[in-house]
């Protein structure tokens, strides 16, 4: 239930509070006095968008507070909007709340029944889900949690077959590629370990080209250097016998000659051959086929194995993905029988239901005006709510009057009918949880006997829910438990709009005014007031 309904700067609306009562709340007022900005600062307060031009001048922002009562406790929905960023913000009981999480609450605080709503009630749409609240809640749960598991399984299949199909795409050059690879045979940082290797044979081989060249300094058959220091030892013996003084040179002479020898000894021994030679032949062999599949993959040797390991992984994920679809292909029939029963559930008991609520649809629009031979009932037609699954969706057909053909109820172009129908509507399949309905211009286009039928219709849902009820009719203002009045002022020059609850005699002179003012207004007000009993004078 709506309970309180503050209003600051919004429009002609400076400071606006109004406190609704259970029951039948009527709004009333002249043309343009402002009595649907009281709706549209519901509407702003429940999620619906506001130009920010509705400020009021010479207002930085607007605010609109409702307070309802909803399941016993209250919930105080506040929403302001700033005019320079033009941006609003919502509180639930004064935290933050966002436009989806406001959308859903609106839903169990009001039916907002105006004439676009009525059309929308009339639709096809809207009969099939009149229907649904008859039938077990549980086959409706089932049918969307069923609905959403295929749509689940679809679309992991859809994925599967994806990636089966990219797979096979891609399958002869996978294998190309792997036996490349699988040739070559890399092994990790196999480069960087050749490299390394090369470089300490490399310079084994530059230390083997300089012994040589020791060696044949010392042993060259051309100029070998121990041949000549043995002839040059030679001469120096000679020279000794001749001359003792060069005795002690002879022994250096000497002495030298044998560290030439042990030299030769030692470079002859070295580890360096045709052994290195060889290997650093085949590293470079090794080192120039990495390069090449490197070039060839455009990736290092790193990736390269990395993408060997990805290289055997989808080949040999390919078979097991076959197997995985027919598991899930499966799983998708088993679920899909499922959903083939429980529709074919509600599709029965959606036809056994229509007979009883063409009763109550047709028991509601004759006591609302309707020809005693109106006929109503439900034709039902095919709907796929899936490929190989059809649900049986309803639409309302009617014959308002004897002799018309049989028409689909959307068909209604009189307002006066409209009304009523939609009024029937809301009183078969209103839910027991919706405390508030606010009509606005349900009673445009009729009058006479079909207004105080809509009135008697409209007063019987108010013992039941809360109604709000905007209109310009006495008999139907006549019928409030509190009275509203909403008015322009001018002040200083400024118009400001006021909404006042009436009460004792000024309740007669508004339903007075709204009968056309005169002794005939006054005494059909009194007349109203007295019919309906209202003891609130």
């Amino acid at each position: 239930m709506l309970e309180f309904l503050k209003i600051k700067n919004l429009a002609l609306i400076q400071d606006a509070e109004i406190e609704f009562s259970p029951g039948l709340n009527v709004i009333t007022g002249e043309s343009g006095a402002g009595k649907s900005i009281i709706l549209k600062a519901l509407d702003f307060a429940l999620g619906e968008r506001l130009n920010s031009d509705i400020i009021r001048p010479n207002k930085e922002k607007a605010s609109v507070e409702a307070l309802f009562t909803l399941n016993k406790e209250e919930v105080l929905v506040k929403r302001e909007i700033i005019k320079r960023s033009g941006r609003s913000r919502i509180y639930i009981n004064d935290s933050l709340c966002t436009q989806k999480t406001l959308k859903s609450l609106r839903e169990k605080l009001i039916l907002y029944t105006s004439q676009h709503e009525q059309h929308k009630l009339i639709k096809p749409e809207y009969h099939t889900q009149l229907l649904d609240q008859y039938i077990p809640s549980d086959l409706l749960i089932k049918k969307n949690n069923t609905l959403e598991q295929i749509r689940k399984i679809q679309e992991t299949k859809n994925k599967l077959k994806q990636r089966i199909c990219d797979l096979d795409t891609k399958k002869e050059l996978m294998g190309f590629q792997l036996q490349e690879i699988k040739k070559i045979a890399p092994k990790p940082k196999e480069d960087q370990i050749l490299l390394q290797k090369r470089e300490n044979l490399r310079n084994s081989a530059k230390l083997g080209e300089k012994i040589q060249q020791a060696l044949d300094v010392l042993c060259s058959p051309e100029f070998s250097l121990l041949e000549n220091i043995f002839k040059f030892q030679a001469i120096i013996q000679d020279i000794t016998s001749l001359d003792p003084d060069f005795k002690d040179i002879l022994g250096e002479i000497e002495h030298t000659r044998d560290i030439f020898h042990d030299l030769e000894s030692r470079l002859r021994s070295y580890p360096v051959g045709l052994k290195d030679i060889y290997e650093l032949e085949q590293i470079e062999a090794r080192l120039w086929e990495l390069e090449q599949l490197k070039k060839r993959l455009n990736k290092s040797l790193d990736e390269i194995i990395k993408f060997q390991e990805e290289l055997e992984l989808n080949i040999s994920t390919r078979d097991k993905l076959d197997l995985e679809l027919k598991e899930i292909e499966k799983k998708e029939t088993n679920i899909l029988n499922q959903l083939k029963e429980i529709t074919n559930q509600i599709n029965i008991a959606r036809r056994e239901v229509s007979t009883e609520i063409s009763k109550k649809l047709k028991h509601e629009l004759l006591d609302l005006g309707f020809e005693r031979h109106i006929e109503i009932y439900f034709e039902f037609f095919s709907k796929k709510i899936h490929l190989e699954v059809e649900e049986q969706r309803a639409k309302i057909m009617w014959k308002p009057n004897p002799g018309q053909k049989l028409q689909p109820l959307n068909n209604i172009v009189s307002g006066g009918e409209l009304s009523r129908v939609f009024l029937g509507l809301i009183s078969i399949s209103i839910p027991e949880e919706m405390p508030t309905l606010i009509f606005d211009e349900v009673d445009t286009g009729i009058g006479g006997l079909t207004l105080l039928k809509i009135g008697k219709k409209i007063k019987e849902l108010s013992k039941q829910h809360q109604v709000l009820l905007i209109t310009h009719w006495p008999q139907l203002a006549s019928l409030a438990d509190r009275h509203f009045k909403v008015h322009k002022e001018v002040i200083d020059k400024q118009t400001y709009t006021r909404c006042n609850l009436l009460k004792g005699k000024e309740v007669e002179e508004e339903l007075s005014r709204m009968a056309g003012g005169g002794e005939q207004g006054r005494i059909l007000a009194s007349q109203l007031l007295k019919e309906n009993k209202w003891d609130k004078i």
